[in-house]
């Protein structure tokens, strides 16, 4: 019999604070392990590197590997925070991370039978690095790192059981039943759907970005930020890391191609990848730090020590900006143009994925060249930085898969 779960009464904002908090850095190694690092004990943690290497060992993708320990950390980063060790772990714990996490990501705690699609995503988040816990748990027991007692039946701190059957790859193993994750089921490609925007509210996006500030420099930096999200599908950790040393006037004026080479320095997994990004895109970018970014850094006083060189930078301090502010300024752009909650800049990749694998599609048609689902995949999937096709699929749209089929695609 299922024990009874209840929540621990620690207020909305202490769970919050907890779980933003960040002590442990995770490192990715060419092989596919993860490094944890706690920063503030000056240590390794080898309960998690250990697992990531057992994680690697049973053939899991680098992919699932980084989920897996990204889940984890965080919910180590939160124990130690509460000053808790292994043996105060309890059902307690996992429900009070839960919501620590429900807090941090929407401040809805308590409140997920009222809320419907714009809950759902964030509680789906939560749940798979609640799987990773267990998973991590049950490891931890099994490697005899914790006690018998810590999880399994009745008696145990967090109860648990596992049956075997097949995960998401298809290999056979024990899959852990964890009975503090949300009863959401995961978002299906109908669902992204009506989070990718259409044309009609990108126009609205455009116009959203020209009209929302009288500052010049603003506006024009944070329009230039939605076209080449729009127009490279880069990341938000990858928008905020580009350098205005990459876009030199001598190497775009002769360049003899339609596109430009960018290696942005922050990228997914720490990834070296170089894009073909349209010339237009990196004119557009020159032009921005010729003339409204060197104009308000010149005004106020803001050198290269400052700016580190970024090319998009606060018009407060002149500091390189934000992912956070990446995302707080397209939730707010996407909510103004009725795109659901929780929608930001990835919505753009999204967009951009839909876009190029329409192109493909009717290029390859036109010159009747191969049309199936995996080679289509496999050219869209480099352009957007994947290694793995499979990694495609979340991006593609209804009306997409819809014209993939009827081109003749899987």
């Amino acid at each position: 019999m299922m024990s009874k779960m209840t929540q621990m009464p620690v207020s909305a904002a202490d769970r919050s604070a907890a779980v933003r908090a960040t002590r442990v850095v995770l490192r990715h190694h060419a092989a596919g392990e993860v490094i944890a690092y706690d920063m503030q004990g000056r240590r390794l943690v080898h309960d998690l590197t250990d697992y990531s290497m057992w994680l690697v060992q049973g053939g899991l993708s680098r992919l699932t590997i980084h989920q897996a320990l990204t889940g984890i950390a965080s919910f180590y980063d939160y124990i130690l925070v509460q000053g808790m060790g292994y043996p105060d772990l309890s059902d307690q714990t996992i429900l009070s991370y839960r919501n620590a996490c429900i807090d941090s990501a929407v401040g809805l705690v308590g409140a997920w039978k009222r809320v419907g699609p714009e809950f759902r995503q964030s509680a789906v988040t939560i749940n798979q690095k609640l799987r990773a816990v267990y998973n991590w748990l049950w490891w931890m027991q099994d490697h005899g790192r914790v006690p018998d007692s810590t999880i399994g039946g009745d008696g145990c701190q967090i109860y648990s059981y596992r049956v075997r059957g097949r995960g998401r790859g298809g290999k056979s193993g024990m899959l852990a039943h964890c009975p503090a994750l949300f009863p959401v089921r995961e978002l299906r490609p109908t669902d992204l759907a009506g989070r990718t925007p259409s044309d009609k509210q990108l126009d609205a996006l455009s116009q959203y970005f020209v009209n929302r500030t009288d500052n010049t420099y603003l506006r024009e930096r944070d329009h230039l930020l939605f076209r080449i999200s729009l127009d490279t599908g880069f990341r938000r950790d990858s928008l905020v890391s580009l350098r205005c040393d990459q876009f030199k006037r001598e190497a775009i004026e002769n360049s003899s191609s339609d596109t430009f080479p960018i290696t942005p320095d922050r990228q997914k997994f720490s990834y070296g990848n170089e894009y073909s990004v349209p010339l237009d895109v990196a004119v557009m970018i020159l032009e921005f730090i010729e003339g409204p970014r060197q104009a308000m850094c010149e005004a106020m006083g803001f050198g290269r020590k400052v700016t580190r060189d970024a090319v998009f930078v606060s018009s407060r301090d002149g500091m390189p900006i934000q992912p956070r502010s990446v995302t707080k300024l397209f939730s707010a752009a996407m909510r103004a143009v009725g795109l659901p909650k929780g929608c930001a800049v990835h919505a753009l990749r999204r967009r951009f994925a839909d876009n190029e694998i329409c192109d493909e599609i009717r290029t390859r048609l036109q010159f009747g060249l191969d049309t199936s689902s995996i080679s289509i995949a496999e050219a869209v999937a480099s352009k957007l930085g994947h290694r793995s096709v499979e990694s495609l699929r979340r991006y593609i749209s209804v009306n997409v898969r819809r014209l993939y089929r009827s081109a003749g695609g899987g």
